[in-house]
């Protein structure tokens, strides 16, 4: 078997964690325009298809437009290693995105317009933001709020409340957040006062839309409110360790040296895991019927399987 055909290098390449988190995107805006019903709606499957290889096409792209820079600082990533050839990824890409398009054109016009708004910002963020850090993070945001944009047309809303409006831009800080703390994960020295910022958001987004949503009842409520809790424990988390000390005092009076970078991309793959419960807030808060509960209560195992996954693949 040639090292383009090794399934473990283009599920690194894909960055398999983060897929987990991409579904609830869609499911979150299809729920929250439509309530249990807009799940049941039939361009949801190829909604959430669709965004999933919208998002796979956009990794890859990623990859080969940061391959120079990975040689120095990731030489062990799929590309610069050669275990991906790059003739093999730019085929991937050209197929995913094709296919994506299709998935969405099948949901109709609102759906196409969509996913050609979801192609046009990942290839804006790739070839064009990422080079610059504040406009790479707010880029980076768009495309994850575009996704949840994406699920909301899938349910055909006849009205877009305020409520959707601030979630989309919950959706946008909070990735954007995390998008400007990734972009210097491979420095070998401790974030400083910026690594609260998706905490800060966190707390501040979920609670608005926590004491915001006129559409919730009480058990709706209680449902969210331990969901949106598990997501800032997460970030919590994440936050103290992104502010690892490089050099440790151990007991014994000697010193140890930590190796950052070691530290930080997990952190921040942590931090892309706690999109999970926030969706999953979403959908039980809104959800009227057991169908809406179940999808939530899957979301909240996703989050399980995504951190297993994160022990073999990269998540940042």
């Amino acid at each position: 078997m040639s090292k383009t055909r090794s399934i473990p290098a283009w599920l690194a390449l894909i960055r398999l964690p983060n897929l987990v988190t991409v579904p609830g995107d869609v499911l979150a805006g299809c729920v929250l325009v439509g309530g249990s019903a807009g799940l049941s709606q039939p361009a949801v499957p190829a909604a959430v298809m669709a965004s999933l290889l919208f998002y796979i096409g956009g990794l890859v792209m990623n990859d080969l437009a940061d391959r120079a820079t990975d040689q120095h600082e990731r030489p062990n990533r799929p590309l610069p290693s050669g275990a991906v050839s790059v003739r093999a990824a730019t085929w991937l890409l050209g197929v995913v995105f094709t296919a994506g398009l299709f998935l969405a054109a099948a949901g109709g016009g609102a759906m196409l317009a969509g996913g050609v708004a979801l192609v046009v910002a990942i290839s804006g963020y790739n070839l064009l933001a990422r080079t610059h850090r504040a406009i790479g993070a707010v880029s980076m945001g768009l495309c994850r709020a575009l996704n949840l944009s994406f699920g909301v047309v899938a349910a055909h809303p006849e009205t877009w409340s305020h409520e959707y409006l601030v979630l989309f831009v919950w959706w946008w800080a909070y990735v954007a957040a995390v998008t400007w703390l990734a972009s210097r994960e491979m420095a070998a020295r401790q974030y400083e006062l910026d690594r609260w910022l998706p905490l800060l958001i966190c707390v501040v987004g979920g609670g608005y839309v926590f004491w915001h949503a006129p559409q919730w009842n009480s058990e709706g409520n209680t449902r969210a409110f331990f969901c949106l809790i598990f997501a800032v424990l997460i970030t919590l988390q994440s936050a103290i360790r992104l502010g690892t000390h490089p050099v440790v005092h151990l007991p014994s009076g000697r010193t140890r040296t930590i190796d950052l970078r070691t530290i930080h991309p997990p952190a921040i793959g942590m931090m892309i895991s706690a999109l999970i419960p926030m969706q999953a807030a979403v959908v039980v808060g809104h959800a009227e019927s057991a169908g809406g509960l179940f999808v939530g209560f899957l979301l909240l195992v996703a989050w399980p399987l995504n951190r297993w996954l994160a022990r073999a693949f990269a998540a940042s």
